[in-house]
């Protein structure tokens, strides 16, 4: 929101949240063959992915910035994922071809974040060259999240007391990795 100036998840809106899994593919994400089940012969049809809609509108509009997030990045096989998109992230406006034909052209306003639990094991998936293409920052749970959510509800502070207090004891028997996050805490039925 910060980046677009956009509140709502709008269907053409300049973000999009796209979530990776152990079968999400190149072919889901950028471009690639499925079935055309419209016609009762065996037939299949180009078809371009998230990641090419998002460029698309970020060319079309270069004087806004376009974001997409990418939850738990860590999740799918990002090398696999992104392909020859690697090559298009670190050199932007540089057409790079796509084996279905067409190129792709990483416009300068588009933004990719992505998310990731580090406790999670598949973290190893996420090799050095993608490593290269992206900043890493922390971001712990805040009880101070919690109170400027739900610091009117009469169990907004006693819900980061509590967060805090409990990953306090989390941390000191396991490490900060197993810390519980906010979100758990934002729940309105608390």
């Amino acid at each position: 929101v910060a980046l677009t100036g956009q509140r709502e998840l709008e269907p053409e809106g300049r973000w999009r949240i796209v979530q990776f899994h152990p079968s999400y593919a190149y072919e889901d994400f950028i471009q690639g063959l499925k079935p055309d089940l419209e016609r009762t012969e065996l037939r299949y049809v180009r078809n371009r992915g998230p990641f090419l809609d998002v460029c698309q509108r970020a060319e079309e509009d270069p004087d806004n910035f376009h974001v997409l997030v990418i939850d738990e990045i860590n999740r799918g096989d990002p090398a696999r994922i992104f392909g020859e998109l690697l090559f298009a992230l670190e050199y932007r406006g540089q057409p790079v071809d796509l084996p279905l034909g067409g190129q792709l052209i990483v416009p300068p306003n588009l933004v990719l974040i992505g998310t990731m639990n580090s406790v999670d094991r598949s973290v190893a998936l996420v090799d050095y060259a993608l490593r290269r293409r992206f900043g890493f920052v922390r971001v712990d749970p805040d009880p101070d999240v919690i109170m400027a959510v739900r610091g009117e509800a009469p169990a907004g502070s006693l819900a980061a007391a509590t967060m805090q207090g409990f990953n306090a004891w989390l941390v000191s028997r396991l490490d900060r990795e197993h810390a519980l996050g906010h979100s758990f805490f934002l729940n309105p039925a608390l």
